[in-house]
């Protein structure tokens, strides 16, 4: 089998590598086929790849804190916010330096909001 090829760029590329090489068209034609083949059996999956991600999560112990509805909610905006007496849900907070009174009253509104 003979190949044409007619796409300048490539040809401009086979010419490249055979010159800095010191090797003919064809070898280096050869050579970067073999090459990408190569490359691409050796290529691991998504999955492979973060195995040691996987890994680390798996091995990082429970935090206790429950994905609910309000932990997704929060997750939309605005700052992340754990109130103490209330440790196993995450709420969204906007504003800092609120007073004792104005803290428990934004933690009803998101309640009941």
């Amino acid at each position: 089998m003979s190949l044409d090829i007619q796409d300048p760029e490539t040809e401009r590329l086979v010419q490249t590598l055979a010159a800095r090489r010191g090797i003919s068209s064809d070898e280096a034609i050869k050579l970067a086929v073999g090459n990408e083949s190569r490359r691409a059996d050796q290529t691991q999956s998504l999955w492979e790849r973060i195995r040691p991600i996987r890994e680390g999560i798996a091995a990082s112990p429970p935090t206790g804190l429950v994905a609910d509805k309000a932990f997704y909610d929060g997750l939309g905006g605005g700052r992340l916010t754990v109130f103490p007496d209330d440790a196993n849900t995450i709420r969204r907070g906007y504003s800092t330096g609120l007073d004792a009174d104005a803290a428990a009253n934004r933690r009803l509104s998101h309640q009941h909001g």
